[in-house]
């Protein structure tokens, strides 16, 4: 890119100024006309070239002076003025009356006496006039006669019966035997905002006018040609390349300065053989709408190559202005849209001034399509800049603006071939990789089998050391089922001394209660008395609450036991009448030591008994309410961490009746103010081996073996995040009584030999 900016640069160059110095005029010392005279008796056609009959021309307002009036250099008797042209009478003084000021609409006469060389012969000069958006025609007196040599549509004093047309043209000078003719210049607009005399009549050899205007001509051709070529050229690289929008916009920017170009450039009314005001209206909403479009569809080109979040408000602005200015031409007549051309201009400006600031801060950070744009991107806007000033002060000049577009189009071509030519490049190169890819490829395929056999040795060897494994393994599962029965014969024999503590700490309690009454009695009576009865009262109250702590922890170890004896009892097949409120308290029971710094709270309801196999449902309680301990500890930690200090982790068991499909039964839901489940991974937690705890933390079994005893029993298990907590919440629901044909599944009781 680097070398597209460096060759573009002085390529854009050359081509600007060598535009310039072919359309621009450097003599300034141009004769210039002074109180309806031009005095051309020193200038040379033949060396120093056309001449623009510019400066101070007569001037008649509301009056269309016949041009035999003027016949032997004379002036018509009516009242007259002087004025500048090239220039609009919009906005001028009236020179009937200067307090007021011309109309856009309206009609003129303009007259300009030529003194010529003298030897100057008939048509050896000719005249050329750009276009003017009105109706005119040019008139040359001499001695004796006077005769219209050029007429653009048909000017009328009054509006219905003008006919408005704007071509370029050039006619030889018919100068009747004389020296001295004078031109006549009949002007009207009904159809414009903008009436006057803004083009420029140019005088010079026959041979140059015709030249000028056939070089002109074929200019305006090649240049739309350009357009139009290009833009066909972009659709079809959008048509092949879906993604790349930039290619479409730009296609359809070609495409609108092709009709722009052709409206100004007089290309569409040259078929026209019979102008009228309707074609008239048409191509004048052509040039308007090619321009409004041109601008929106030029920076959107931009917007699509550069994605900053300010190119896309500046977009959004320029469409919605763009659309404004479109339903306006749309809807209106010429007269009325075109005095809107101004702010529109202004609007042009603001914008490409815009654009080149954020092209020159895209370019500052390193970006180089942004340079390469920036460097196509000025030549538009001065081209731009010069035409919208040229407009504003009616100055005669050639319009530039297709020209600097066109140095845009060059140099996108100029990129799009370097980056064509790179993508080759890169294309050849990627080959030579993939060849040498292959290659490696097949070199490892063949190490992979060497490896494989090797693998395969080694997997002899592995399957025998895992064979020894399993039966390590099940020897240790012997043990387990050994060590349940032992848990359960502990949890037996402690029952008894439990239960014995407890009716002891009962007994106490009351002994304790007899003894404070009647020791308060004793002390009833006096003053001094009651000062030591409040003595005893304190030990009798500290005496209460150890009795009642040795109470509750005898409540707790009796709890406790009676968990482990339900938890490891063997169960063979389904245990009937089964109040699942009792489990969860088992389960509660059981995992209170991980629980124990957060807060449980439940809402146990009232429950049916059902059919289940007890044991394994207690399974079930125990291990949710384990993985919400285990969540919140680390959701705890983290909020201390971030300095969060009164984050405390909640747990909440619920049960209630609750029907599915028609089906009786009960839902437990345990949920939790932790992080929750995302959503993205709640169909892959019942999985085997899928865990979200750190390695060697969790083996990914427990949630599995979840879902297996809710499926033998014929219910459901769920995840979801809690409205309420904000985090997980899983629902276990069972049927009141396990179906049918899940019951023969079942398991027949153990028969215990005496």
């Amino acid at each position: 890119m680097q070398r597209v900016v460096r060759v573009l640069g002085p390529l854009m160059g050359i081509v600007w100024f060598s535009l310039m110095g072919a359309c621009g005029d450097a003599r300034p010392d141009q004769p210039i006309a002074q109180s309806g005279v031009l005095d051309l008796r020193h200038w040379n056609f033949e060396r120093d070239g056309p001449v623009e009959l510019k400066g101070e021309w007569f001037f008649w307002w509301k009056e269309l002076v016949a041009p035999k009036d003027f016949l032997e250099g004379l002036l018509p008797p009516t009242e007259h003025g002087f004025f500048e042209i090239p220039n609009v009478w919009t906005g001028q003084p009236n020179p009937h009356d200067i307090d007021t000021q011309l109309e856009g609409t309206g009609y003129a006469t303009f007259a300009l006496k030529l003194v010529l060389p003298e030897g100057t012969r008939d048509r050896e000069l000719g005249v050329s006039l750009d276009h003017v958006s009105a109706a005119y025609s040019l008139s040359v007196t001499g001695r004796s006669k006077a005769q219209v040599i050029m007429k653009n549509g048909r000017p009328n004093s009054t509006p219905e019966l003008e006919i408005p047309n704007r071509r370029e043209k050039s006619r030889d000078l018919l100068l009747d035997a004389t020296t001295h003719p004078t031109l006549v210049w009949h002007i009207s607009n009904a159809y414009h905002s903008r009436g006057g005399a803004f083009a420029s009549i140019y005088l010079g050899t026959t041979e140059s006018m015709r030249t000028s205007l056939l070089l002109k001509r074929v200019r305006d051709a090649a240049l739309l040609g350009i357009f139009i070529i290009m833009s066909l050229y972009h659709f079809l690289l959008f048509s092949q390349r879906r993604t790349d929008r930039a290619s479409l916009w730009f296609g359809i920017f070609t495409g609108c300065m092709a009709i722009r170009h052709a409206s100004t450039s007089q290309l569409l009314e040259l078929p026209l053989t019979h102008p009228n005001p309707t074609s008239f209206e048409w191509i004048f909403t052509a040039e308007y709408l090619g321009y409004y479009w041109c601008i929106a569809t030029f920076f959107q080109f931009f917007f699509e190559l550069f994605t900053p979040e300010h190119f896309r408000t500046l977009g959004k602005v320029i469409w919605v202005i763009v659309l404004g200015f479109t339903a306006l031409t749309l809807v209106t007549p010429v007269l009325t849209y075109s005095a809107y051309l101004h702010p529109f201009h202004a609007f042009t400006l603001v914008s490409a001034g815009l654009t080149i600031y954020l092209l020159a801060s895209l370019s500052l950070q390193g970006n180089y399509t942004a340079r390469a744009c920036f460097l196509g991107f000025i030549p538009v806007v001065i081209a731009i800049s010069w035409d919208i000033l040229t407009n504003l002060l009616s100055i005669s000049s050639p319009t530039f603006a297709p020209y600097g577009v066109g140095i845009f189009i060059l140099a996108q071509s100029y990129i799009l071939a370097t980056r064509f030519s790179r993508a080759y490049q890169t294309a050849e190169i990627l080959t030579h990789q993939l060849e040498s890819e292959v290659k490696r490829q097949t070199n490892a395929l063949m190490q992979n089998n060497e490896q494989l056999l090797k693998a395969y040795e080694d997997l002899q060897l592995t399957s025998q050391r895992e064979l020894r494994n399993t039966k390590n393994i099940l020897i240790q599962n012997e043990k387990l089922s050994q060590l349940g029965q032992l848990i359960a014969s502990i949890g037996h024999e402690i029952s008894t001394p439990v239960m014995l503590a407890s009716m002891s700490v009962d007994n106490q309690r009351a002994a304790l209660d007899k003894l404070e009454d009647k020791t308060m009695k004793l002390f009833a009576g006096n003053e001094q008395a009651a000062q030591i009865a409040k003595i005893f009262q304190k030990h009798f109250d500290d005496i209460r609450e150890i009795n009642q702590s040795a109470k509750t922890a005898t409540s707790r170890i009796r709890e406790l036991s009676t968990a482990l004896r339900t938890q490891a009892r063997k169960e063979d097949g389904i245990t009937e009448g089964i109040n699942l409120n009792e489990v969860a308290r088992e389960a509660m029971a059981l995992v209170a030591g991980r629980i124990k710094p957060h807060i449980m709270t439940n809402s146990l309801g009232e429950l049916p008994p059902i059919s289940c196999y007890r044991s394994r449902v207690s399974q079930i309680m125990t291990n949710l309410l384990a993985n919400a301990a285990d969540a919140l500890h680390d959701k705890v930690a983290r909020e201390h961490k971030d300095g969060d200090r009164s984050f405390r982790g909640t747990i909440h068991i619920a049960s209630l009746p609750k029907a599915q499909r028609e089906v009786e039964g009960v839902l437990v839901s345990v949920s939790d103010n932790g992080d929750g489940i995302p959503e993205r991974i709640r169909s892959q937690i019942f999985d085997e081996f899928f865990t979200t705890k750190p390695a060697g933390v969790g083996t990914g079994l427990g949630l599995a073996m979840c879902v297996g005893i809710v499926k033998d029993h014929g219910g459901t298990l769920n995840v979801t995040n809690d409205p309420t907590l904000g985090g997980a919440r899983f629902e276990l629901w069972l049927p009141n009584d396990i179906p049918e044909h899940l019951r023969a599944l079942a398991p027949e009781p153990a028969i215990i030999e005496s």
